[in-house]
């Protein structure tokens, strides 16, 4: 990875204006991350009604390539957490499933509300994920990038705004 972070710094150095029209794009690690980070906030159902998730649930809402899941109690991960802020056991809970929304994260309020359980993803105010996990595909990035014939690879969203 150190490589890779030298690389695109010495490519930041002598940035090139683009031209106006469609290109593939391909989201660098980092910037993917955050992306996800956000989704997995947004699907919090204390969020559920401003969010641009409201009624997508159990539809198709991504694309069927993608699958997220929170799970906290994969051992040794930042995340990794054995009780959620009501104490409630926590487990794995699939977010989106090959593009369909199959949850909200909810707490024992959120859950009332929606005529539905705790997912276990209470904090100290709302509901969040905790340990965010994407089902991988089966290339790396490196294969990614080759096959791009006129597209950008964006490795960096800092100062987005929604």
């Amino acid at each position: 990875m150190v490589r890779k972070a030298v690389e695109i710094a010495k490519m930041a150095l002598n940035p090139v204006e683009g031209e106006p029209g469609t290109y593939e794009c391909l989201l660098g690690p980092m910037t993917f991350a955050h992306l996800v980070e956000q989704l997995g906030v947004w699907s919090s159902a204390f969020d559920a009604e401003m969010s641009f998730l409201t009624g997508l649930l159990g539809q198709e809402a991504a694309s069927r390539e993608f699958t997220l899941y929170d799970d906290p109690t994969l051992a040794g991960t930042y995340g990794a957490a054995p009780f959620d802020a009501e104490g409630d056991p926590t487990r794995r809970n699939t977010i989106f499933e090959n593009g369909v929304l199959k949850t909200y994260l909810h707490n024992t309020a959120t859950a009332k509300k929606f005529n539905t359980s705790t997912t276990a993803n209470a904090g100290i105010i709302v509901p969040h994920p905790f340990n965010l996990v994407v089902k991988t595909g089966g290339k790396t990035l490196d294969k990614l990038i080759t096959g791009i014939d006129m597209g950008i690879w964006v490795t960096n969203d800092w100062y987005l705004r929604y």
